[in-house]
């Protein structure tokens, strides 16, 4: 994170079109004076969530390539992760925050159509459908 005592110049300029400075500036990601508590931004949850998501269905693939009970276990856990990542962003019903559902079914859905993997792409909107079957009260 950028403290307010630092630049760009900090970095190395291959990250610099990453770090969202304008984002960061308006941020309410604050630490108390004697870092005992640090609140995060609805933002930076999502974040969390899709980049959880991700990461399991990148997992799930590779599970599919690994012969025997070790493949079969690592599909499952994955496809468990993914699960417990939607229920802990979507929420179960009744569920106060739609937006938040649908924000990450966005997101998930603009990386489905910008891979070009098939596999990966079949799996984020598989994900998404999940999502959305949330957000209309289906389980």
């Amino acid at each position: 994170m950028i403290g307010p005592d630092q630049d760009l110049s900090d970095f190395p300029r291959w990250i610099w079109p990453y770090i969202r400075v304008e984002d960061l500036a308006k941020s309410r990601v604050l630490a108390a004076q004697d870092n005992t508590h640090v609140t995060a931004t609805p933002q930076a949850a999502l974040f969390g969530h899709f980049a959880a998501i991700v990461q399991a269905v990148q997992l799930k693939g590779m599970a599919t390539r690994i012969e025997g009970p070790v493949g079969a276990q690592l599909g499952k856990a994955s496809s468990q992760a993914i699960l417990d990542e939607i229920d802990d962003w979507c929420g179960t019903k009744p569920h106060p925050f739609p937006h938040r559902a649908a924000e990450l079914g966005t997101h998930l859905a603009v990386l489905a159509a910008s891979s070009s993997s098939d596999q990966l792409r079949t799996e984020l909107l598989s994900v998404v459908q999940q999502i959305s079957g949330r957000m209309s009260g289906a389980r």
